[in-house]
């Protein structure tokens, strides 16, 4: 059985819509789902009972709001098919056959991840993601494998995901893809990442320890380490006028400090090609300012 965990906080219609791609779905007598209400204001009672006429689900409620990634942990806990998704409210399955796809391949194949491709709207712009590593759109895991390694994920209001999924792909190489779009996710338009310094300093410091104390492979401690350090200028770029400024440098030093201890196949140049890498317009080349310094005379 292929279990799809969905964390909804009063996101009604969002979840019907969600729902409805679910239940156009060629194998659904194969799919649980799990709908994790976060106690929320909305009542989901009578839109899951309409459901329940073309799909298998189940609706748990939160005694408390405690979060997207706690609400994530607490459908792992309750569900118990082989495979397992993770689906937001909003975002739709992008054809009939799409979990059906990831089923065949992980199932056939034997393999721990599978993903595939997805649809990202963004402020009215569609953008087609071949991978991403930050969440867990398009993926599908193997339950015994996840259980087997501890993962899990952390309470944090926006990068729950971005520690799960790179404490599962890190400790496997039995992972494998497919050219074929899975969803369509629907990016919340007022969400802006890089404003978000101490959710993602929190979360970066818990990916990063979980990797260390694990004994994960250096390599990616070191890549995971300069992953960081690139979006850490970037958040510091949008936050360059703020009191989050110093933190964000503080922590930068700390975390280029703990990478050369554990990769020395990156050079300061090279950083400085992944964050122009990651400039469109150029303006990081204006802003780079104090942050440049970190590293000049590494």
């Amino acid at each position: 059985m292929i279990d799809i965990i969905i964390p909804v906080y009063n996101d009604y219609e969002g979840l019907k819509k969600t729902l409805s791609s679910i239940a156009l779905q060629k194998i659904r007598k194969l799919i649980n789902v799990y709908v994790i209400d976060d106690n929320s204001k909305d009542s989901y009672e009578e839109l899951i009972d309409i459901f329940k006429e073309d799909i298998n689900i189940t609706l748990y409620k939160n005694d408390k709001k405690i979060g997207k990634g706690l609400s994530l942990n607490k459908g792992l806990e309750i569900s118990s098919g082989k495979y397992i998704m993770f689906i937001e409210p909003n975002d739709l399955l992008y054809n009939p056959f799409s979990v059906n796809e990831l089923y065949m391949k992980i199932d056939n194949d034997n393999l721990d991840i599978v993903y595939g491709k997805y649809i990202e709207v963004s402020n009215g712009l569609k953008n087609e993601i071949t991978f991403n590593d930050n969440n867990c759109y398009s993926k599908i895991y193997r339950r015994e494998y996840i259980l087997k390694n501890k993962i899990e994920f952390i309470k944090s209001k926006f990068y729950s995901e971005y520690v799960f999924n790179h404490e599962a792909i890190f400790n496997t190489s039995n992972i494998d893809s497919f050219d074929s779009f899975i969803m369509i996710h629907f990016e919340n338009d007022d969400f802006n990442e890089y404003k978000n310094v101490d959710d993602f300093i929190k979360s970066s410091t818990s990916l990063i320890t979980f990797m260390i104390d694990n004994n994960y492979d250096p390599k990616n401690i070191g890549t995971i380490l300069v992953k960081t350090m690139v979006y850490l200028y970037l958040i510091y770029s949008y936050n360059i006028k703020d009191k989050n400024a110093l933190k964000i440098i503080d922590l930068s030093k700390n975390i280029y400090d703990v990478f050369n201890r554990y990769d020395n196949t990156y050079t300061y140049n090279q950083i400085y090609e992944f964050i122009l890498s990651s400039d469109s317009s150029g303006n990081l080349q204006i802003l780079f300012g104090d942050f440049i310094k970190l590293y000049a005379e590494k």
